[in-house]
């Protein structure tokens, strides 16, 4: 079994201005983040699917961060958060702007953090309003 790690790997989609800031506060809440760009360079090219990163990702026992909830809906790829235990958190809206984001994860962050601290596999859409928990 993978050992859960208290990181975020934050997709390119977030940015890297989240991954500054939350790394900022690693102190308060214990986690820290990885920016996509950093493991895998390049990912903005054209590719065949997500799922090689996904697994990637669930194997190295981070949390991901995205705003690509189509990824949950494309049935290779959720097979793949499934099979890796991927804790896996999706922005409701691909276009919240990165100040949004923030307030979501910091609003959130007492529930979020208590479902990433348990193994996947988890799917949590997040919303300005509420996070939905989905453990599959």
């Amino acid at each position: 079994m993978t050992q859960l790690q208290p990181v975020l790997y934050v997709e390119n989609n977030v940015g890297i201005g989240f991954v500054t800031a939350f790394n900022a506060f690693s102190r308060n809440h214990n986690w820290g983040a990885v920016f996509q760009n950093n493991l895998h360079p390049g990912m903005q090219r054209a590719q065949n699917g997500d799922g090689w990163w996904l697994e990637q990702v669930g194997k190295l026992g981070y949390g991901l961060l995205t705003c690509d909830m189509a990824i949950v809906s494309n049935s290779d790829e959720r097979a793949v958060v499934i099979s890796t235990g991927l804790r896996y958190v999706g922005f409701a809206s691909a276009k919240y702007d990165g100040w949004t984001q923030m307030r979501i994860i910091a609003n959130h962050w007492d529930e979020l953090s208590t479902q990433l601290e348990k193994p996947g596999p988890v799917i949590i859409r997040a919303s300005i309003s509420q996070i939905e928990v989905e453990r599959p």
